[in-house]
């Protein structure tokens, strides 16, 4: 059974102080990946990502699940809110047309002022 090689993470503020100590000129490359037992080619990509801006955290399996779940919340609620102002315009319009049929004295409200003056 061979062992398994777990691989060494490091935060994304480890490594920028060690690219900015090499880009002020504090420590050259090399002699970083000595004192921090970092390859020195890993400390190049990071030299790299931080020029490009790629050096930043990612958001955890946790947090990608609850952007997602965010999305769904924002989606349901757009939906509801469209819903609900389908049902407010359809109130009006019951109350405009309740109010057009009883200010209007028509054969089908006829009945109705018949039996208030009896």
């Amino acid at each position: 059974m061979g062992s398994k090689r777990t691989r060494k993470t490091y935060s994304i503020d480890f490594k920028r102080e060690i690219v900015n100590r090499i880009e002020s000129g504090q420590i050259t490359q090399s002699a970083a990946a000595r004192e921090y037992k970092v390859s020195p080619a890993a400390i190049g990509q990071w030299r790299a990502k931080l020029a490009e801006g790629a050096l930043v955290e990612k958001p955890s399996k946790r947090e990608r699940e609850l952007e997602k779940e965010l999305e769904k919340y924002k989606i349901r609620m757009a939906e509801l809110q469209m819903e609900n102002d389908f049902l407010k315009k359809a109130e009006e319009l019951i109350q405009r047309k309740r109010k057009l049929e009883s200010a209007v004295i028509t054969e089908a409200n006829l009945n109705q002022y018949k039996k208030g003056s009896k």
